[in-house]
């Protein structure tokens, strides 16, 4: 999005299209509830409501919903009111920014918590969600890797049988080395636990929000252009 300005408006369009009482997705998915809300406002909202219940000054938010309509991500009908319809790459980009905030948000929500709550978290964490997934992809993937090499197992879609029994030992091999890598996170955690700050690591990952900053003023340019 351009702005603040450009994103409350673009906020209260979806707001709209959700709080429709005719508007029942038919699945509770996420995939499902994106593609079924686009084009299920068939009421809208005028440019007038939206200055007089966000306090943008109506010519605004009239400039505001023009670079919308723009770039496809609302649509206006015959009667001037504006509803959620984004369809092709649009829906593809809304997609995009959905996820994006909602790990921003994520972020923001955890960098609340001092270092040492982070700590905790992370380690509380690791062991409820991290470690069983990893673990079960090392055991059932031993198995399954080793029933490959048994058989000398060869691809069936190459007509030259190409042997893919030696690519499957990767599956266990990298849920081993995802829990090595759990296990130097849970001892990290825990000295942040014991110091109150985080160890420093040796090589410096760009922090997300960085990265999305970075992402997001290269479009705005681009945009500009």
């Amino acid at each position: 999005m351009k702005d603040l300005e450009t994103l409350t408006v673009a906020i209260l369009v979806v707001l709209n299209a959700t709080e429709n009482k005719n508007f029942k997705p038919s699945k509770l998915s996420i995939k499902s509830y994106r593609k079924e809300i686009m084009g299920s406002d068939t009421k809208g909202v005028n440019a007038m409501s939206i200055s007089d219940i966000t306090g943008i000054p109506r010519p605004t938010v009239v400039r505001k919903l023009k670079w919308l309509i723009d770039k496809k991500f609302l649509i206006i009908n015959d009667k001037k009111l504006i509803s959620l319809d984004a369809k092709g790459i649009t829906f593809k980009k809304t997609k995009s920014l959905q996820e994006k905030n909602m790990l921003s948000f994520s972020n923001f929500i955890y960098r609340l918590f001092n270092q040492r709550t982070q700590a905790w978290i992370d380690l509380v964490l690791y062991f409820i969600f991290f470690f069983p997934g990893v673990i079960a992809l090392a055991f059932y993937g031993y198995e399954y890797a080793a029933q490959a090499w048994k058989i000398k197992e060869t691809s069936w879609s190459s007509p030259a049988q190409i042997q893919i029994y030696m690519v499957k030992s990767m599956i266990p091999a990298a849920g081993v080395m995802l829990i090595i890598q759990g296990v130097s996170e849970v001892f990290r955690s825990i000295l942040c636990i014991k110091s109150g700050q985080w160890p420093a690591r040796i090589v410096v990952a760009e922090e997300t929000e960085q990265l999305l900053m970075r992402t997001s003023q290269k479009e705005d340019k681009e945009n500009a252009v």
